[in-house]
């Protein structure tokens, strides 16, 4: 992880965190399927994802060769409960923007902890902005009851920091995948 100091975003101010400098790998979230079996692809409840979660793997094995890449075929459910078991969290989406320019960049979309809302940069607060009106404390101890619906966000998949994109929460794809973060206080 990288401590990101606090600073100053178009849309406000975020105070200072830490983030992974690359998206999780497929051996990683290996590691986090064994001891956590009910995120398994045979055991996942269906309604923490599409049915394409983790379509890539063979049961419990990532693609072979690809123990390093970034896992995808996640859902937003499922990379919350790997950050939850790393004792980190998903990165809010100001967080995100934030460390674009000094952590790796990969080609693919990444899920962020807030809600998407077409007015993010227009109407949430202008100190650690966050689209949602659940804090993130209670998210991480009840992110299993969050509804599919509204949909959460995924940034940016290519050279811009401010793509975004918007997705159920149970939805999982080829090029979604995750970052962790952590508040630095």
């Amino acid at each position: 992880m990288i401590l990101i100091p606090a600073g100053r975003l178009d849309i406000g101010s975020v105070d200072a965190f830490y983030i992974d400098t690359r998206p999780v790998t497929n051996l990683e979230y290996q590691q986090f399927l064994f001891e956590k079996p009910q995120w398994q692809k045979p055991h996942i409840e269906d309604m923490f994802h599409d049915g394409d979660y983790l379509l890539n793997w063979d049961r419990n094995d990532y693609p072979k060769g690809k123990a390093d890449h970034p896992v995808v075929y996640v859902s937003w459910f499922a990379a919350m409960a790997y950050a939850l078991w790393a004792g980190k969290r998903l990165p809010t989406e100001a967080e995100w923007e934030k460390a674009y320019g000094v952590i790796k960049n990969y080609p693919i979309w990444e899920w962020c902890i807030d809600l998407y809302d077409d007015d993010f940069f227009f109407a949430t607060p202008r100190k650690n902005p966050r689209a949602g009106t659940n804090e993130i404390g209670w998210l991480a101890a009840n992110f299993t009851d969050i509804e599919t619906l509204p949909v959460r966000a995924l940034r940016s998949k290519g050279i811009f920091p401010t793509n975004r994109l918007l997705l159920a929460p149970k939805n999982t794809l080829y090029e979604y995948g995750f970052r962790c973060a952590q508040s630095a206080d």
